[in-house]
């Protein structure tokens, strides 16, 4: 149980950028759903949207701080 819950997540998420409980996630409903060829495809596809949607928000959060230091720079003047 410690092995399966605790250590296979953290291991698999530090190899593949995902913090552990998401491999968790990936693995119960990859498991759930199609078995123990759902665990070994929902990691790298979890994985994947786990990066598109850090990048997104980064990228939305970077062009609201521009947004902002735009606008303080005018009402400064």
């Amino acid at each position: 149980q410690i092995e399966g819950n605790l250590i296979y997540p953290h291991v698999v998420g530090g190899s593949v950028g995902l913090p552990s409980i998401w491999v968790l996630v990936a693995v119960t409903v990859g498991g759930s759903m199609m078995g123990v060829v759902g665990m070994l495809l929902f990691i790298p596809l979890c994985s994947v949207l786990y990066a598109l949607l850090r990048e997104a928000v980064h990228g939305r959060l970077a062009q609201k701080k521009a947004q902002r230091d735009e606008g303080g720079e005018r009402s400064g003047e």
